[in-house]
């Protein structure tokens, strides 16, 4: 269960990112990209998590 706890502090770190605020051009052009990439990862780590809290309650 503690893996699912750091998993959750992880996803909302990630997510913190996706809303971070923009500056210059540049800097809002490689924002974007974080975020996009965030996005993704966070979804993945999200499916992760789903995965293990299914087979945790499956193995109860």
């Amino acid at each position: 269960m503690a893996f699912l706890v750091d998993l959750e502090r992880e996803v909302q770190q990630v997510g913190e990112i996706l809303f971070s605020e923009q500056g210059t051009n540049c800097e809002m052009t490689r924002n974007m990209r974080k975020r996009q990439r965030a996005a993704v990862y966070l979804e993945e780590r999200q499916l992760l998590a789903s995965r293990k809290k299914n087979f945790c309650l499956w193995m109860l």
